[in-house]
């Protein structure tokens, strides 16, 4: 069993263990939306990452959201860094949230860059063709919307902000 898989075994487990459930389709959180749109690996993160209730609650915000298969390309090495320090999920998490505005497509390619809710690094936004770029990860899809003014994107790659967690990765290992 990979670690991506026993990350998200587990945090399904402890979903289960803490009573979590995923809220009728009526009600339209950004969980909801995530579910809905089979960015269940990204939920399976959240509930790791303790955030499930943080992310549920947001209003007047933006998530980019990574594809399942975005979560399949994390290097193990960084895997194996979140398996031994889960506050690097947590921080990775956070770079793919902003809790300031909700930024429609529209918005977004106007920005060169966005500050996201993880403190100390900002994403970079550019333009190529008819792509739109967060970092190295490319938006395929836009403007789904949530209750509370929430706004996602689905990106295909996860963003990690390397700056502001190489260190936290590193002593991670070495554990």
């Amino acid at each position: 069993m990979n670690t991506l898989q026993k990350i998200t075994g587990s945090a399904f487990a402890l979903a289960l263990v803490l009573g979590i459930s995923i809220p009728s389709a009526d009600a339209a959180n950004v969980v909801d939306v995530a579910v809905d749109n089979d960015l269940t690996t990204l939920v399976d993160f959240v509930v790791a990452a303790d955030l499930a209730p943080t992310v549920a609650g947001l209003s007047d915000a933006t998530v980019f959201a990574p594809t399942n298969k975005a979560f399949d390309k994390l290097p193990n090495v960084l895997l194996r860094a979140i398996e031994n320090d889960p506050e690097i999920l947590q921080s990775i998490l956070l770079y793919h949230v902003v809790t300031t505005d909700e930024l429609k497509a529209e918005d977004v390619v106007e920005l060169r860059k966005i500050s996201p809710a993880y403190p100390g690094q900002d994403i970079r936004v550019r333009s190529g063709g008819s792509n739109v770029f967060l970092d190295a990860s490319r938006v395929i899809a836009t403007d789904v919307e949530a209750d509370n003014n929430v706004t996602v994107h689905v990106i295909d790659r996860v963003m990690v902000p390397w700056r502001g967690i190489i260190r936290d990765v590193i002593s991670a290992l070495r554990h």
